[in-house]
């Protein structure tokens, strides 16, 4: 996935990996691995993180849907994440309504909390479906968009997010618009491979 500013100029790329398949007991739980460069190619972060594939849908943890950005800013402190999983059921259709989610980040320094951030994730919906076309493929995707609402300390923003999901593939692109309407960010799929 490539990240884009407002202006459409590459700010980060994320390379995901699926490490690891593992079944037990019905469910599935896919290990992935991402590495996040900036805009140079050089490394940012890299993380570990699970999705759960349970009868209903897929499960991931809400913060490994943020901006990379908002990671970088945490590098080299100790960081607590708490949170609900953010659910993508497997019956996806025009109209249906998805659970909301949310999750909370406590930054600390030598066991001294220096700020803790906040993302609500409300109003998820499905709204379109639809052929995508990006440097990656054509895919036939579901659009959602729901409203991220953001706390960090004393500041707050919202955001409206619209993603396109395409089936066995995932989130292909995504745009984010602050309260006024305008593009503040958007990411889109450059290369998929399957084994």
């Amino acid at each position: 996935m490539t990240q884009y500013d407002k202006k459409g100029k590459t700010t980060s790329v994320t390379q995901t990996t699926i490490v690891d398949i593992t079944e037990t007991d019905g469910q599935v739980e896919a290990e992935i691995s991402a590495t996040v460069l900036d805009k140079k190619g050089e490394e940012l972060h890299t993380g570990d993180y699970n999705i759960a594939c349970k009868e209903n849908g897929y499960e991931i943890d809400v913060t490994n849907m943020m901006n990379p950005a908002v990671m970088k800013s945490t590098y080299g402190m100790e960081v607590e994440v708490s949170g609900d999983a953010l659910v993508f059921p497997n019956d996806l259709n025009v109209g249906k309504e998805l659970e909301d989610a949310s999750a909370e980040i406590i930054v600390s320094s030598s066991g001294i909390k220096i700020m803790t951030m906040t993302f609500d994730l409300t109003n998820r919906k499905v709204i379109l479906q639809e052929s995508v076309t990006t440097a990656a493929g054509t895919f036939d995707c579901y659009k959602l968009e729901y409203d991220l609402n953001m706390k960090l300390g004393f500041v707050k923003k919202k955001y409206k997010v619209i993603q396109w999901i395409a089936e066995g593939v995932g989130v292909v692109k995504d745009e984010t618009y602050n309260k006024k309407g305008k593009l503040d960010s958007s990411s889109e799929l450059t290369k998929f491979e399957k084994p």
